[in-house]
């Protein structure tokens, strides 16, 4: 995006393209903002990528008595699940039950039953309990020995890098302007205005703002100490990791959640669009922050898991064809675990009109976004004030959400794509995708219709129209980020990835030497997401 920045003024600049940045910058945009936002990689590039692609209320944090953050959390989701129907998604979970676990079945409906009622019971269906027959006949490889029973409740799923790039998209709409590959170098204050550097290619350019938000994850302590003198910013960062496995690799039509058998802590194995993911871990972290690695033993806690739950799957290392690993920005708290450490969020302003938001977590990003706009707004001249609009997002769908008011909405929407394309499946996979956003897709699948894997809804027209419509830069953006065909697609994925250089080398103009560097980058980051199973030691 070929814009000239170098003197332009703001009202406010937002530094980090992740969700809570994206959801910052979307909301100052539509509030009427002069709003820029840079990120140093590409959008969602971090934890925002990484994360358990959930939705949810967090029904452990009622374990500890937190039921703020679950009465937040539970609104949220309820509230997303209406301005981003098509990528916020019900998803059941079957907790089973078994002899010694506590706390018993009873326990755990009551908890339920505060669960939906801190909703006002406005949820997509009422948790249930079942017998431990009807438990296996609905998961028929979990463990049967000690099965008492299980209780099936919903939360939501989504494409977290994908509700990312939508909060991109709604900010642009709406005026804002956003630079992924633009890293900050420098930020000064002087004259009442904040002089902010950014480094775009071979160059620097410099642009002027009243305010700014640092949402930079847990990257905060390192990013915002080279500009602000005796910051002290109280981070703890955790690593969560996840396992991937093929689909068909177990039967499980819905998630299953599960005490892990060595501690107890909460853990589940989902059912991701195509493939299976398990996870997660929560452990503190003090190595790179960039690339967080998946250990020997991150993946034997996830493994254990699995061969205790389903020990006639017979699942080992060998099953996982993909992992990914994020960092949680946590705010510190002495004397927790890691596990037991607070999602609460934190906005501080360690200098004068520049903000740094710490903590949270993905369901939540809307409310984060709101407070942080909120307080650099009233860091503005009083007559910039007045003529700015209050929070809009509490009730503007994200733009592929526009027009699909309820559920029968999106069930329209996918017949009116399948009536154009002739294709149950490929309808279904573009509304989840783009929503009413679709339209701008569709002549690219049209021109090139050819499927890229068997099985799988993705086109070389669709690959075509990311790569020249949703600021792509590296092999990794389009098939981490922009698509999940990494997880999805592992027979084929040498494949994708030598067609996605060619296009990415056409767009840019790369040399041949280009292209080949832009897929050694890629095989590399491949070969580091199973390089547990060459390490075995369990070292960080």
């Amino acid at each position: 995006m070929a814009t000239a920045l170098d003197g332009r003024q703001f009202d406010l600049v937002v530094i980090g393209g992740g969700i809570t940045g994206a959801g910052i910058f979307r909301d100052a945009a539509l509030r009427g903002m002069d709003v820029a936002l840079f990120e140093k990689r590409d959008f969602a590039s971090g934890t925002s990528s990484r994360s358990s692609k959930l939705i949810h209320g967090g029904l452990r944090y009622l374990q500890q008595g937190d039921l703020h953050l679950i009465y937040e959390s539970v609104n949220e989701r309820r509230r997303l699940r209406s301005l981003a129907r098509h990528l916020v998604r019900p998803m059941g979970f079957w907790f089973p039950r078994y002899a010694g676990q506590r706390p018993g079945p009873g326990i755990m409906r009551i908890g339920l039953f505060l669960y939906e009622a801190l909703t006002g019971f406005r949820v997509d269906a009422r948790h249930r309990a079942f017998s431990a027959t009807d438990t296996i006949a609905h998961v028929p490889e979990l463990r049967e020995d000690g099965l008492r029973g299980s209780l099936l409740y919903y939360d939501a799923a989504t494409s977290d890098a994908r509700l990312v790039w939508e909060n991109i998209v709604g900010g642009e709409e709406a005026g804002g302007l956003a630079f992924n590959y633009s890293p900050v170098v420098e930020a000064e204050r002087r004259d009442g205005w904040w002089h902010i550097s950014i480094r775009r290619g071979e160059q620097t350019e410099t642009v002027l703002t009243r305010t700014v938000v640092a949402a930079v994850g847990p990257w905060g302590n390192r990013a915002l100490g080279a500009w602000i003198d005796g910051l002290d910013v109280s981070l703890r960062p955790t690593k969560g990791i996840h396992l991937v496995l093929r689909a068909d690799r177990l039967r499980i039509p819905d998630a299953v959640a599960f005490e892990h058998p060595r501690d107890r802590r909460a853990t589940f194995i989902i059912p991701g669009r195509h493939f299976l993911y398990c996870g997660t871990t929560d452990t503190d972290y003090d190595g790179d922050v960039d690339e967080p690695e998946v250990t020997a033993d991150d993946a034997q806690y996830l493994l254990e898991l699995l061969q205790w739950y389903f020990p006639e799957a017979d699942i080992s290392e060998q099953d996982v064809v993909a992992t990914w690993a994020g960092l949680r920005p946590l705010v510190q708290e002495a004397g927790k675990s890691a596990y037991q450490t607070s999602r609460e969020h934190q906005i501080v302003e360690p200098a004068p009109c520049f903000f740094s938001i710490e903590g949270g977590k993905l369901t939540t990003y809307r409310l984060m976004a709101a407070e942080a706009v909120d307080a650099a707004q009233k860091r503005l001249p009083a007559d910039r004030q007045s003529q700015l609009q209050r929070c809009q997002t509490a009730r503007e769908p994200l733009p592929g959400a526009r027009g699909l008011f309820d559920e029968e909405g999106l069930a329209d929407l996918i017949a009116r794509i399948e009536r154009l394309c002739g294709d149950a499946e490929l309808a279904q996979h573009l509304a989840m995708q783009y929503g009413t956003r679709f339209v701008h897709v569709w002549p690219y699948i049209e021109a090139q219709p050819r499927r890229l894997a068997q099985g799988l809804p993705w086109t070389e027209g669709e690959l075509t129209y990311i790569v020249e419509h949703e600021r792509v830069a590296e092999v990794e953006d389009v098939l981490l980020r922009r698509t999940e065909l990494y997880y999805q697609a592992p027979s084929e994925l040498n494949a994708i990835a030598e067609a996605v250089a060619d296009m990415l080398a056409d767009r840019h103009d790369w040399s041949p030497g280009d292209r080949a560097a832009a897929l050694q980058r890629w095989h590399e980051r491949v070969q580091r997401g199973l390089a547990f199973r060459e390490r075995g030691d369990g070292a960080t």
